[in-house]
């Protein structure tokens, strides 16, 4: 029987240990799932790490699902680079999904919880804007382009509802985007995964918010007026563990099929000799 391990690779931190526990402790929830396999925490910053994880867990094929919101270089060059220094990389049947933050769930999920605070909070939608907040960076378009898609998918969910994608670090900025809210109420989305200073301090602080609130599903009037919701990292949200969990079974499915396919294959070249591999 193969044995299968999930690896859960976020990126860390070497000053923010709240975001390495975080990610250990959505593995635990994961691994309680049923009919799911075992499944590890590893990071760039923090133990353990890419470049040691797979020879620390017993597993003969093995799914790492990049707990991140964009492609781009870090998951493109950076990550696989890392796991290729395990000592049983080579031995070792290895699947790197994409992101988790460019699943298509996302978007359900984000109108989900913006419906849940405007209930919660008896406001009207179509007085309450959502301002989507991604890092951004200059060095990697795709990284913008990830939170201006799930803006998009957003927008076509929640019909009526001014739907916009700022960034801390890249054009269009939070403050421009906010600047431009013409609504009463203005619900502001971390599209971060893990708990961090990003959206418990930055994002506040760029939105004229003064003070720290004891609790971040209610509404804070600005300097300029317009009240705003600072809601909690994506990660942090009670749906997020069901969503990981059905995006980590969709890949498993495609493992296993693969697997049951070069078996079959495999079989039809013994019983059919000569046989010759396809290249495609």
């Amino acid at each position: 029987m193969i044995r299968r391990a999930i690896v859960l690779a976020a990126h860390g931190s070497s000053k923010e240990p709240m975001a390495v526990e975080f990610t250990r402790q959505l593995a635990h929830q994961l691994a309680r799932v049923d009919t799911m396999p075992s499944v590890h925490a590893a990071f760039y910053l923090g133990e353990p790490r890419f470049c040691e994880v797979l020879d620390r867990i017993k597993a003969d094929s093995v799914l790492v699902i990049p707990l991140m919101t964009s492609e781009g270089y870090f998951c493109d060059k950076v990550l696989p680079a890392e796991l290729a220094k395990n000592r049983n990389y080579a031995s070792t049947a290895l699947r790197l999904t994409k992101p988790i933050g460019t699943d298509p769930a996302m978007a359900i999920a984000v109108k989900s919880r913006f419906l849940e605070l405007v209930k919660k909070n008896n406001v009207i939608p179509s007085l309450t804007s959502l301002i989507l907040v991604g890092h951004g960076t200059a060095r990697s378009a795709r990284s913008t382009q990830s939170t201006v898609r799930l803006a998009e998918l957003v927008r076509r969910e929640l019909p009526g509802v001014s739907v916009r994608a700022a960034f801390l670090d890249d054009e269009p900025s939070l403050e421009k985007v906010a600047a431009g809210v013409s609504t009463t109420n203005s619900i502001v989305v971390p599209f971060f995964i893990a708990p961090g200073p990003h959206a418990t301090v930055d994002i506040p602080q760029r939105l004229g918010l003064a003070g720290e609130q004891s609790d971040p599903s209610t509404f804070r009037k600005s300097s300029r007026g317009i009240r705003f919701l600072c809601e909690r990292p994506m990660g942090q949200w009670p749906s997020f563990v069901e969503m990981l969990a059905s995006f980590v079974r969709r890949e498993l499915d495609k493992v296993v099929q693969s697997d049951r396919d070069k078996k079959s294959s495999m079989s039809h070249c013994l019983s059919n000799q000569p046989c010759v591999e396809s290249s495609s």
